[in-house]
């Protein structure tokens, strides 16, 4: 799919997807963490899973084969579908290098989207886990920070300079 089609597909689930993201938690319910742990993930809960997923993988197969100018425009995508950035995901096999690779993938192209302190702390979380299984990232944190923007958007470091920095906590 070319990616102004892609784009608009993507903008169609953002769409379907924002009254989910959107939702506000009753902090006051006493079991409102649990409510939400036990929640069905927002993609199933709009009926829209296969098809969010089939776009993520199609947006993240822009970034990776794409120029710097298509890696651009598939960040300005993630940029405008908060909701779909926020929900969409791909299937995690703890033990496969290339469901690793895909998350960093993801990461570099949301380019530290809102908060760039949650993806410090995904990141930690991946390779930690990546560690634990035995799977070394280093290779590919170096290869993907080579795809990622340099741009520091908050003060914290460019998306290339926290994933080259996540290399010595792969290498732990």
């Amino acid at each position: 799919m070319s990616l102004p089609d892609l784009e608009r597909r993507v903008a169609q689930l953002d769409e379907v997807l924002r009254p989910i993201a959107q939702r506000r938690v009753d902090l006051t319910n006493p079991n409102w963490a649990a409510d939400l742990a036990n929640a069905r993930p927002p993609v199933e809960e709009a009926g829209v899973s296969d098809e969010a997923e089939a776009a993520l993988a199609d947006l993240l197969d822009h970034y990776e084969r794409g120029d710097e100018p298509t890696r651009a425009a598939v960040r300005a995508i993630f940029d405008r579908c908060t909701s779909f950035r926020w929900a969409a995901t791909l299937p995690f096999d703890e033990t496969a290098l290339r469901s690793y690779r895909s998350r960093l993938v993801k990461v570099s192209a949301i380019d530290q989207g809102p908060d760039p302190r949650e993806v410090l702390v995904e990141l930690w979380s991946l390779a930690d886990r990546a560690r634990a299984a035995g799977i070394d990232l280093v290779p590919t944190l170096v290869e993907v920070a080579g795809m990622s923007s340099d741009v520091d958007r908050y003060g914290m470091g460019s998306t290339r300079e926290i994933l080259l920095g996540l290399v010595e906590r792969a290498r732990l």
